[in-house]
């Protein structure tokens, strides 16, 4: 069973994915990962919704330091709305 936390970060990925289809380019669809924050101690805080591309680095030189996101990857949301849970090695 999934918590609501998890649910909530699955549903947020699903939406967002009908809103891409509206805006983006066939070619650059992508499907969205799901990663558990930490806090500064070390717990877990929060999930975060990422693109699926999010931890390829940029072609081109950006305005701002580039680093990918930290966290560990719990869930995959494919643009079929298809979930994949992941099971982290501790």
């Amino acid at each position: 069973m999934l918590t609501p936390d998890l649910q909530r970060a699955i549903d947020t990925a699903i939406h967002f994915h009908e809103i891409q289809r509206k805006f983006t380019r066939p070619e650059c669809l992508t499907g969205s990962t799901i990663v558990a924050k930490q806090d500064g101690r070390g717990q877990f805080s929060r999930y975060a919704v990422y693109k699926s591309s999010a931890w390829t680095p940029p072609t081109s030189t950006p305005i701002l330091p580039w680093s990918p996101p930290t966290g560990d990857p719990v869930a995959t949301v494919d643009l079929d709305g298809t979930v994949h849970l992941l099971t982290l090695a501790r």
